[in-house]
């Protein structure tokens, strides 16, 4: 073996086909023990230092030969090697590949090559003799697949407590976390893999939970999680620095199809005829796209170790890195896709450790929970109000001081009351079982008939609003909790309350919604504002029953058919109201009005959708809102959101986010948000900033188009409190 000779020429696909199980696991077992330098302990000191090349080629074959086979459809695998994946997991980690794995994380790669070395990578790779070069497009690669591969194995052998424990006892799971902290360019793709494969041990099996907190990997996870750290990695390493090798590897990593089977070749990518430098920056911008996911998947380990036990949610808030980069995600605004799934997946790991009310009172005392779960359950996105909706619901249950506080917000007993009427069953569902929750005690209970829950409310939902998600029972409970908790008040309601006063007439409220519209725009704004309140209130919430039969022959969902539904009719209701506020300068009373609004049109995620397109609508009138009231972060929450689902980005759409923005970080007083103001990127980079306010850009190019499209004017509103910035 010093030579670098082979002493077996079969593919792990050859032995793997073979029928007799004795003689496979033999081969299997041989192939592992002589790949991962089990036989000669010297010739992992020779790989760190660059030699036997041969070797190495046949162990980066050999993990993309198990990488395709554990990543087969279970369809197809039978066919391939005779077993299902389950079988394959069991044979292989009996064959010993759990050990060859973790010593391949091990192994550590020398520095990155000179620049006279890199630029002769192609000569040296034309002979054969590439060398140190050759394994920086291949050893970097190795990590990522080991680090996968592991992921994998805890997966498919979760039934099975053999495998598992040779995992655990090959020490995979501390390997993984080892590899947490290697931010250089060479472990970096290795670190982002061992998030994912973490998650799945996690996923698998409790005990992977008890060995990342004993492991120190609590620690670890945080400093990871915590704000841009793994952009910031990127881009110190990868920001122009790639040599040719570099970006090779790293499209090849990204690259999914692979000419040949089972890892034979080189994966085929569609880069031959561009330049170095476009190379380099498609290879920079899919290791920030992989440095994000990877992020996610660190929090959703927290979130999973969270979910044992309170010892566990008590030693992720007493580390202070997780405690610190949990509250700096759900104190900042969302900006990009990728912040909405942090702060998504952060709120989930807020929801669970707050199931220990110790932690829930910290939280309240340190940083005022009632202010983040208010942040949260605004946010026009559906996927955050659930996740906040259920922290809120998880938070009230300990009653006390937290309860007493939930329930004076006004903020969340308006939103859970417009949820209440939303097309979205989720959402319909979460919200009432929050104002359940608020309900279900003799502090909240006259806070929740005091901001609406009241007899005409069930009468309403009862009789006027065909659940689409089964909540007429919870309805039930609502009405149940009220009168156990609130009895005098309930009882006085109901008497005060006349079910044959309630006449609604969808055609009425259309014609006064019509009428209204011509008042505005003859500007005569409070006329308007009456005519759509008188609309609102005689208008039916949505019914299934309003839609035409027809519809059923269109094949389009319900609320792609605005012409054929009434749901969306009072939502534009309020969006209208909300805008005729904002003209007669009500800030206060456009928010409410926006907040009816959303709650009522939060179905639909396609960009074409017509929910989508009313949401925009209703965001960036809030946005307005938010502004005028000097509620910066709520501002450009909603602002972000329209810049980001805006199909033609108006200019109008484009002015409000950049003045949000700017507004944001003035009221702060320093870089609150690590992004170009322009264009949206930067995420880890240093940027640059304007010389008179607190604006950020990622290069020259996008300070110049910001000043030629008026950002002089922008600096001169934040300066001066008494200017106007009108971006209608």
């Amino acid at each position: 073996m010093a030579s670098g000779k082979m002493s077996s020429n079969q593919t792990i696909l050859e032995i793997l086909r073979d029928k007799n199980g004795q003689k496979r696991r033999k081969a299997l077992k041989n192939l592992f023990s002589e790949l991962s330098g089990d036989s000669n302990t010297v010739e992992v000191f020779s790989l760190a230092l660059g030699r036997e090349h041969a070797w190495q080629e046949k162990q980066i074959h050999v993990l993309r030969d198990l990488r395709t086979l554990l990543c087969s459809s279970r369809h197809d695998l039978p066919k391939v090697v005779g077993m299902d994946v389950n079988r394959l997991g069991a044979v292989l980690v009996s064959s010993g590949v759990v050990s060859f794995l973790v010593r391949m994380l091990q192994v550590e790669l020398p520095d990155r090559p000179d620049a006279a070395t890199a630029a002769a990578a192609a000569a040296a790779t034309s002979n054969g003799s590439g060398g140190k070069v050759e394994m920086y497009r291949d050893w970097p690669l190795s990590y990522h697949l080991s680090a996968t591969l592991l992921g994998h194995l805890s997966t498919v052998s979760a039934d099975d407590k053999a495998s598992m424990q040779e995992l655990f006892d090959q020490e995979a799971v501390e390997t993984l976390i080892h590899h947490l902290n290697d931010n250089k360019l060479q472990y970096v793709t290795g670190s982002f893999a061992a998030c994912t494969a973490l998650l799945h041990f996690c996923n698998a099996s409790h005990e992977a939970c008890e060995r990342i907190v004993f492991a120190g990997g609590l620690a670890l996870l945080g400093k990871f999680v915590f704000r841009d750290t793994p952009q910031q990695w990127v881009a110190k390493h990868c920001k122009g620095k790639m040599k040719p090798c570099e970006v090779t590897y790293v499209l090849e990593l990204m690259e999914e199809k692979l000419s040949g089977k089972y890892g034979k070749g080189r994966p085929v990518y569609a880069y031959t005829g561009m330049g170095m430098a476009e190379k380099q920056r498609i290879a920079y911008q899919k290791l920030l796209d992989l440095s994000q996911c990877a992020q996610v998947d660190a929090t959703k380990v927290l979130a999973r170790i969270a979910q044992v036990s309170d010892r566990h949610r008590i030693a992720i808030w007493r580390c202070k890195f997780a405690q610190r980069a949990i509250l700096k995600w759900l104190e900042s605004p969302i900006i990009t896709k990728n912040d909405l799934r942090m702060t998504i997946a952060v709120a989930k790991v807020l929801a669970l450790l707050c199931r220990k009310e110790e932690i829930a009172l910290r939280i309240h005392t340190n940083t005022d929970i009632v202010d983040i779960l208010e942040t949260g359950v605004s946010l026009p996105y559906k996927e955050g109000v659930l996740a906040f909706m259920e922290a809120a619901t998880v938070a009230v249950k300990h009653g006390g001081l937290i309860r007493v506080d939930i329930c004076e917000s006004e903020v969340i007993l308006s939103v859970v009351l417009a949820a209440v009427w939303s097309y979205c069953p989720d959402l319909q569902r979460s919200a009432f079982t929050l104002l359940i929750a608020i309900a279900s005690s003799i502090d909240g209970a006259p806070y929740a008939l005091k901001a609406g829950a009241n007899a005409e409310f069930i009468h309403l939902f009862r009789n006027f609003y065909r659940s689409v998600s089964g909540t007429a029972d919870l309805a039930a409970q609502l009405k149940k909790a009220m009168v156990r908790y609130c009895s005098s008040d309930w009882k006085a309601n109901e008497r005060k309350f006349n079910s044959q006063d309630v006449q609604l007439n969808s055609s009425t409220a259309l014609a006064l919604k019509y009428r209204g519209n011509e008042d505005f725009a003859q500007r005569k704004f409070e006329d308007a504002y009456r005519n759509y309140h008188t609309a609102i209130i005689c208008c039916p919430p949505f019914n299934t029953k309003c839609l035409i039969p027809d519809v059923e022959t269109l094949r389009l969902p319900p609320w792609d058919v605005l012409q054929f539904s009434e749901w969306c009719t009072p939502s534009m209701i309020y969006s209208n109201m909300a805008q005729c506020m904002l003209k007669l300068h009500s800030a206060n009373e456009a928010i409410s009005h926006c907040i009816d609004a959303l709650g009522r049109c939060m179905q639909g995620t396609e960009p074409t959708s017509e929910a989508v397109k009313m949401r925009v609508k209703i965001a960036y009138r809030r946005a307005r809102a938010y502004l005028s009231a000097e509620r910066y972060h709520l501002a450009l929450n909603d602002a972000a959101y329209c810049y980001l689902h805006s199909t033609d980005k108006e200019d109008n759409v484009t002015t409000l986010f950049r003045e949000a923005l700017l507004r944001y970080r003035d009221d702060l007083g320093h870089e609150a948000v690590r992004v170009c103001g322009v264009c949206g990127a930067g995420a880890g980079e240093r940027l640059k900033r304007c010389a008179e306010c607190t604006e950020c850009y990622c290069s020259r190019e996008c300070q110049r188009k910001d000043w030629d499209n008026g950002h002089k004017k922008l600096c001169e509103a934040i300066r001066d409190p008494y200017s106007v910035c009108d971006c209608m």
